[in-house]
C-alpha cells in the first residue's frame, strides 16, 4: 500500500529513508531545516582548503547492498576513491598501527611480551571465572587485558566520552569494538604485521567536494525517484490525529500517513502536543550525549601519510585527527594539506576555553606531535556540533527503545543515529533505517 511519507531531517538517515521509501513508490517529502541537505555530512572550503566540518567520515560496510548504495550515490556527482586504511595511534612518540593490539608489532620486544602476557592471563581468567562484565570498564579489562587497557583503551575512551567508564553500559560495544582475534594478537606480539577491524580496512571517499558529495548524490537519487526535498524547512510542531500526522513547518503545513523522524529524540519530543509529551519527556530525560568541536587547519606543506590518528594522551586536546588531503588530493591546494582535529565535550560542562584558545591549543598539539609546522598554517576554522556522540549510560538504551516504541504507536518512525539514539557508523545508520522501514511495512 502506497503512503504519503514525511521525512524529518535531510542528513544521511533522512536521505536514505527517502530514497528507500520513494523507490517503493511512496509519495515522499523531506523537510530539512538548513539551507542544504547533509547534516554532519558537511564540507566547507576556504582559500582552496576543504574540510569535513562534521568530523571525519568515510564509506565502508560489510553489507554489500549498503556499500553499493552509498558508493553509487557518490558517483552521481563525482568519482570515487578507494583506499586501504592507514590509521595510527600516537603512543609514546610513535605512530603505531591501529588498532593497538594489531600495531604492537611496532613496539620493543620487552613491551610486546608484557602485553602478550597480560592478554593471555586475561583469556585464562575469563574462561576460569566465567563472569560477564557489567560496564564498559570491566569489558575493556576482560577482553583486552590490563596492559592494553592502561596504555590505550582506558585513557582514549575517558578522553572521548568524558565520563567514568564504569558508568557506561555495554549495549553498543558489540558492533563498534569487536573482540580482538587471539591469532592476530599472537602474531603481532611476536613482531608479525597484522590488520585488525578488517570491515573498514578498505574504504571509499569522494574524489572531489569532500564527504558532503555523498549527501548531494543521495539527494539526486531521491529526486530522481519523484520525492520532494524542502530545505529551509524546520519543523515546529507534530500533531498525530486520527491516523494522520499533521506537521507545521517553516515552509508550510503538511499531512502525512507516516512520519520518519531522523532528528534527535529530545528535539522531536518538544514538537509534540503537550498531551502526548508527558511520558516521552521522562524517557528522553534519561538520554545522554556528547558535543563536538571540529577544528579545520590548512597548511602549505604535505602532511604525514596517514588517514587518521588517535591521540589517547590527556595533554593533547584532540582525540582524533583526520588528514583529509590524504583521503583526496582535491581537499587542499597542490603541495598543501588539510586536516580536521576533533574535540568531544560534555555539553553540560562545556569545553573550558573559547574558540581562539582552542585553535591555539590544537596548533600547539599538532606541531608538538610533528603533524605540521605552525609557520606553514594558512587557514583555520572551528565548527561546533551539539549532538555528536550518543553516550550509553546505564538505562539509557532501554529508555530510548521505549521512546521509539511510543512514537511508533502514533505514526512516527524514529530512526538513524539520533532518531533511534544509537551509536552508529554511516553504514549502521543505513542498516538501521532499512530495518525500521521494513518493520513499519514501508519496504
Amino acid at each position: 500500500m502506497q503512503m504519503r511519507v514525511g521525512v524529518l531531517g535531510g542528513g544521511l538517515a533522512g536521505l536514505v529513508a527517502a530514497y528507500l521509501a520513494a523507490e517503493r513508490g511512496h509519495s515522499v517529502e523531506v523537510l530539512e531545516r538548513e539551507a542544504s541537505v547533509g547534516g554532519l555530512l558537511r564540507t566547507e572550503c576556504i582559500e582552496g582548503y576543504c574540510f569535513d566540518a562534521g568530523g571525519s567520515h568515510i564509506v565502508f560496510s560489510r553489507n554489500r547492498s549498503i556499500l553499493d548504495m552509498l558508493v553509487s550515490a557518490i558517483r552521481e556527482v563525482c568519482g570515487v576513491l578507494e583506499h586501504v586504511r592507514d590509521a595510527r595511534i600516537h603512543y609514546r612518540g610513535m605512530y603505531i598501527r591501529y588498532p593497538f593490539e594489531n600495531g604492537m608489532f611496532m613496539l620493543p620486544p620487552e613491551e610486546r611480551l608484557e602485553i602478550l602476557k597480560s592478554v593471555v592471563e586475561t583469556y585464562v581468567e575469563r574462561v576460569a571465572r566465567g563472569t560477564e562484565p557489567r560496564n564498559f570498564m570491566e569489558w575493556i579489562l576482560a577482553v583486552f587485558g590490563r596492559a592494553i587497557a592502561e596504555r590505550y583503551l582506558v585513557p582514549y575512551n575517558k578522553k572521548l566520552w568524558k565520563r567514568d567508564l564504569e558508568n557506561l553500559s555495554l549495549e553498543w560495544v558489540g558492533g563498534r569494538v569487536p573482540d580482538p582475534p587471539l591469532d592476530d594478537v599472537l602474531r603481532s606480539a611476536v613482531g608479525l604485521p597484522t590488520q585488525g577491524y578488517t570491515h573498514q580496512l578498505r574504504f571509499y571517499y569522494p574524489e572531489k567536494g569532500g564527504i558532503e558529495n555523498l549527501a548531494h548524490g543521495l539527494k539526486k537519487l531521491v529526486l530522481r525517484r519523484g520525492a520532494t526535498v524542502r530545505t529551509n524547512c524546520g519543523v515546529r510542531r507534530l500533531d498525530p490525529c486520527e491516523g494522520k500526522v499533521h506537521v507545521d513547518s517553516d515552509c508550510g503545513s503538511f499531512e502525512y500517513e507516516l512520519v520518519v523522524n531522523t532528528t534527535p529524540l529530545p528535539d522531536l519530543v518538544k514538537m509534540l502536543p503537550r498531551t502526548i509529551r508527558g511520558e516521552l519527556e521522562k524517557l528522553v530525560a534519561q538520554l545522554d550525549y556528547n558535543s563536538l568541536y571540529v577544528v579545520g587547519v590548512g597548511v602549505a606543506e604535505a602532511l604525514p601519510p596517514y588517514h587518521w590518528v588517535y591521540f589517547p594522551d590527556v595533554a593533547t586536546p584532540f582525540h582524533r585527527v583526520g588528514l583529509l588531503s590524504n583521503y583526496s588530493p582535491d581537499m587542499a591546494p597542490r603541495g598543501g594539506g588539510s586536516l580536521i582535529a576533533e574535540i568531544s565535550f560534555d555539553p553540560r560542562r562545556g569545553l573550558g576555553m573559547g574558540e581562539r584558545a582552542l585553535i591555539g591549543a590544537v596548533l600547539d598539539g599538532l606541531e608538538e606531535h610533528k603533524i605540521l609546522r605552525r609557520g606553514n598554517v594558512v587557514v583555520t576554522r572551528v565548527w561546533r556540533w551539539n549532538y555528536a556522540y550518543v553516550v550509553y549510560t546505564h538505562g539509557s538504551a532501554k529508555a530510548a527503545q521505549e521512546a521509539v516504541a511510543r512514537l511508533r504507536s502514533i505514526g512516527v518512525i524514529s530512526t538513524g543515529r539520533f532518531g533511534s539514539w544509537r551509536y552508529l557508523n554511516m553504514d549502521g545508520v543505513a542498516a538501521q533505517v532499512m530495518k525500521d522501514l521494513k518493520s513499519a511495512k514501508v519496504l
